[in-house]
């Protein structure tokens, strides 16, 4: 995950050598939440374009962005083929998540733009996990990430209480 806004959906599929990124990153602008109500066709409309599932979707600084998150969610589920799996990175909603992405990322050290995030659209990981299972999806690993602004890396580490990376399955069966 970089430090500044790089939204992506990458889908992979393993039936044809191809990877299928959707860039939403230009898309995404502060005071422009409904990115995903104006795209969301583009993810189901590659689905029967391509006529398969992915074995792998990957959706990394998106969600906390979007207006109709249950919407999305359902529709990525929807693209990951039986056995295959989702990866999402995003922001928890959190007190300490406001005060490092909000008042130091935008306002003090104008990382991002003042007004990219919106706390309420950020998701704990309880949230996501419902969201996940209600549509078929299996979580299978949990893990909070760090940014080191001097090494400009990301690194896991055990806290969830600021950003976070789910891992879920669909199952074969």
């Amino acid at each position: 995950m970089p430090p500044s806004l790089s939204a992506f959906v990458h889908l992979y599929i393993s039936s044809r050598p191809m990877i299928v990124n959707l860039d939403l990153a230009s898309q995404l602008h502060a005071h422009n939440a409904t990115v995903y109500r104006m795209n969301g066709s583009l993810l189901l409309g590659l689905r029967s374009e391509v006529g398969a599932s992915f074995d792998l979707v990957v959706c990394s600084e998106v969600i906390e962005h979007v207006s109709d998150l249950g919407l999305m969610i359902k529709d990525l589920s929807s693209l990951v083929r039986p056995g295959g799996g989702m990866l999402i990175t995003t922001i928890n909603r959190s007190h300490l998540s406001y005060a490092l992405s909000i008042v130091a990322a935008e306002h003090l050290l104008r990382l991002v733009p003042p007004g990219t995030h919106e706390w309420s659209k950020y998701v704990t990981p309880d949230e996501l996990r419902a969201l996940l299972v209600t549509n078929g999806m299996r979580v299978e690993r949990v893990i909070g990430g760090a940014y080191n602004m001097v090494s400009d890396e990301w690194y896991s580490v055990p806290d969830t209480s600021v950003d976070y990376l789910m891992f879920a399955t669909r199952p074969s069966s």
